[in-house]
């Protein structure tokens, strides 16, 4: 099944968060990025990188199975609307 894509948001960060918000992922690569605001993405882009212990439900996400996080930088966003 297909998630949700880049078109019906205004921004990345939004798009991100409406996709995989709450679930247990880590954002990585171009993903990563926008998310931050680093990289402004691309036009009509449809996939998002993740880093997970187990496969989700969408198709179009890119899933890096791991067995822990340990071992990766990362930071937790609380996903609550922009300010």
């Amino acid at each position: 099944m297909a998630s949700l894509t880049n078109s019906g948001f205004l921004t990345n960060w939004e798009w991100h968060r409406a996709a995989v918000g709450g679930k247990d992922m880590i954002l990585r690569r171009t993903s990563a990025l926008e998310f931050l605001e680093l990289f402004s993405g691309y036009i009509h882009e449809n996939s998002i990188d993740v880093y997970a212990k187990h496969r989700g439900e969408f198709d179009d996400i890119n899933y890096c199975m791991i067995d822990t996080f340990e071992g990766i930088d990362y930071f937790k966003q609380a996903f609550y609307a922009r300010r």
